[in-house]
């Protein structure tokens, strides 16, 4: 799956999938809309989708630099050194982790490089951020190829 990721605070997330098909989901507060290219719009409540709560609360957290707000979502742990870091974030809620496994962060120095989100079903998507995501990505990557990049 390709696309971005948008972040403007945090009650505010919006993510576009461009391939293998076309969708935009936006997080407002506690709304959240999904468009998908060819269906009707859908709009649901934000805790009915604890993944999707799980991804803002994580970002606006980690962005913000506010490890106490981190510490009451999830079970933060932290590997690695300067040049190659890793930051787990597993839900503390029951029924969040139901849906949402975990939260990874791969990072060097400073900056992080990889996002990834693994579901309860074992599902998982790689969002690729800054310089990583400058290059291109091949359209059959695999999630252990992606994995790599992210120096995971």
């Amino acid at each position: 799956m390709s696309g971005d990721l948008g972040y403007s605070g945090p009650e505010s997330l919006d993510r576009r999938v461009t391939t293998p098909y076309r969708e935009h989901t936006s997080i407002r507060g506690e709304s959240v809309k999904v468009e998908r290219e060819g269906e009707k719009p859908r709009s649901f409540a934000l805790k009915h989708a604890p993944e999707l709560r799980g991804l803002l609360s994580g970002f606006s957290a980690m962005l913000s630099g506010d490890a106490a707000s981190l510490r009451k979502t999830f079970d933060v742990e932290m590997s690695g050194n300067d040049d190659a870091w890793t930051l787990k974030l597993t839900p503390t809620d029951t029924k969040a982790r139901r849906r949402l496994q975990r939260i990874e962060v791969n990072g060097h120095q400073s900056d992080p490089r990889c996002f990834s989100m693994t579901t309860a079903d074992g599902a998982s998507s790689v969002l690729l951020l800054g310089a990583n995501a400058a290059e291109p990505v091949a359209t059959d990557v695999t999630l252990v190829a992606l994995q790599r990049r992210c120096g995971a």
